[in-house]
């Protein structure tokens, strides 16, 4: 009974990082008899979702799987301070899909700052963020540097990962985030080979993409990889795979995505209809994008680091 006493001592802050949890499963449109099936009883998780009981480490492991976030560490939620923690990673996150990077740069100072020790995925996932930071500001650095250094980040923590015929493991958000960015840097080469294993990679991602259990998430990842699949292949004068993955780029926008990566993904559809012989059509369609969407670098143009 002393014990249990103890243990519901912790109820504050497991009521704050229940709710996270009840979050991450609302956004996943799934019910906790789902997310709980062969790791929990559904008792336990509905539990833990009110901040009555906590997992195990092997179980918070299997859920934050199910739930589309593999990359958070048991300490992101059950150690003090973890609801901040969180809640930076988030600001960080959404300033860097707007291409906000100057802000990017601020928020990672401020959260190494606050937050000295770092889990492994931890690390990752801000070196990616100072990668792109740097690449986006640096005008020195070309892609391939850059595809290098995502490469190197993501290799560090899964060796071998960045070969294109590697689809038997089931990449973190982080992972997702490096390969997307690796593929990217070596689209701005001119060297067709390089360009190619840019495209190859990506068709790799959208075949891991699908070995990930949750259909929103699998949706949101998937719009990066079609968007930049698209300006590739847009590039490339591969018009008809352009076309095709472009259909189903605006598909997924009917479930999620953002207005931001919208507006990239209605770029990527007006270089395809001036490639394609509507030249009048193409130039309305950019008079009303650039009156909305800014993009601050020559770099990668229109083509998503995040998603």
């Amino acid at each position: 009974m002393e014990n249990r006493n103890l243990y519901y001592g912790l109820a504050p802050q497991n009521e704050s990082s229940g709710l996270m949890i009840r979050d991450l499963r609302k956004k996943s449109q799934l019910s906790q008899e789902n997310i709980a099936y062969g790791i929990c009883s559904v008792q336990k998780f509905s539990r833990i979702e009110s901040g009555k009981d906590q997992p195990t480490e092997l179980e918070f492991s299997g859920l934050m799987t199910r739930l589309g976030e593999p990359g958070l560490c048991y300490g992101d939620l059950y150690n003090f301070g973890s609801g901040k923690r969180l809640a930076l990673r988030a600001r960080i996150h959404e300033e860097a899909v707007l291409e906000n990077w100057e802000k990017v740069s601020e928020y990672l100072c401020q959260y190494y700052r606050l937050f000295p020790e770092q889990s492994p995925e931890e690390k990752q996932l801000l070196s990616f963020y100072e990668a792109a930071h740097c690449y986006i500001s640096n005008d020195d650095m070309d892609g391939i540097v850059f595809s290098e250094l995502c490469s190197d980040i993501l290799m560090k923590g899964r060796p071998g990962c960045c070969s294109p015929s590697d689809i038997d493991f089931i990449p973190t958000q982080a992972e997702f985030f490096l390969m997307n960015a690796a593929s990217v840097g070596l689209s701005e080469s001119q060297d067709p080979v390089l360009r190619a294993r840019a495209h190859e990679l990506l068709m790799t991602l959208l075949l891991l993409n699908k070995k990930r259990s949750l259909p929103v998430l699998c949706r949101s990842t998937c719009i990066g990889v079609l968007l930049n699949l698209c300006i590739i292949e847009t590039e490339n004068n591969d018009l008809y795979p352009a076309q095709t993955h472009l259909d189903l780029l605006f598909r997924n926008f009917a479930y999620c995505g953002g207005s931001h990566l919208y507006y990239r993904a209605l770029a990527c559809k007006a270089d395809l209809l001036e490639r394609t012989g509507h030249p009048c059509e193409a130039s309305e369609l950019r008079h009303c994008i650039y009156s909305v969407l800014h993009i601050n670098s020559k770099k990668s143009h229109h083509k998503v680091l995040v998603f």
